[in-house]
């Protein structure tokens, strides 16, 4: 087994074997992944992890940022060398599109939303989600949905194909960059993946399942 003591006493807290066993491999696949960017065996790397439980490569190893997101039909971990990131994918699926928009949009956002037509309403709104989400991968402050309508992410792409995330009150005041693409060739099932830095960079995206 790769994983470490810590990792290992939260996989002995888990009640149902499958899910420890689907957390056994994702963290052993982060590892080897992470392994390979740093140059050290899957067993060398140790993990911080902040006050929400951002995990962060600990030691000298510490210049590679990472993160990590998984759904029904896989996950991904996402690198960057040179900036914090968070990263977030959605598969899609039929959901209540108006019930989580307005749980996460803010006012402007929903009247943009209802403008376009079914198909097109469904793949914005998990664009969206996933780059809110990312960011708050990304600043470590852990999930909570009530958060997400206060960011705003631009429509207007820059010449790198990025975004710009606008973050008000509670967060700290910053401007965050949000990739999203579709990733309907890295799956079974279309996925929309979104990554948030702190500027436009080169990010390695690795499939983790």
């Amino acid at each position: 087994m790769l994983l470490d003591d810590d990792e290992i006493t939260e996989h002995d807290q888990f009640e149902s074997r499958k899910a420890a066993s689907n957390f056994a491999l994702r963290r052993a696949m982060r590892r080897r992944i992470l392994a390979k960017h740093v140059g050290a065996s899957p067993r060398e790397l140790r993990f911080t992890t902040g006050a929400a439980g951002k995990p962060n490569v600990k030691g000298h190893h510490e210049g590679v940022h990472f993160s990590a997101s998984h759904g029904r039909f896989g996950g991904v971990v996402a690198i960057s060398k040179t900036s914090p990131i968070g990263v977030d994918i959605e598969f899609k699926r039929a959901i209540d599109v108006a019930g989580f928009a307005s749980k996460i949009l803010s006012a402007e956002e929903r009247q943009a939303l209802l403008a376009l037509d079914d198909e097109a309403r469904l793949h914005a709104l998990l664009a969206t989600w996933t780059a809110k989400e990312a960011v708050i991968k990304a600043l470590g402050m852990g999930l909570n949905l009530n958060l997400l309508p206060q960011i705003a992410i631009a429509a207007e792409k820059t010449h790198q194909g990025w975004r710009t995330a606008t973050l008000s009150k509670p967060f700290p005041p910053a401007a965050w960059q949000i990739w999203t693409q579709n990733r309907d060739n890295l799956f079974s099932h279309p996925a929309i993946i979104s990554i948030a830095a702190q500027e436009a960079c080169e990010v390695i995206v690795h499939r983790a399942d």
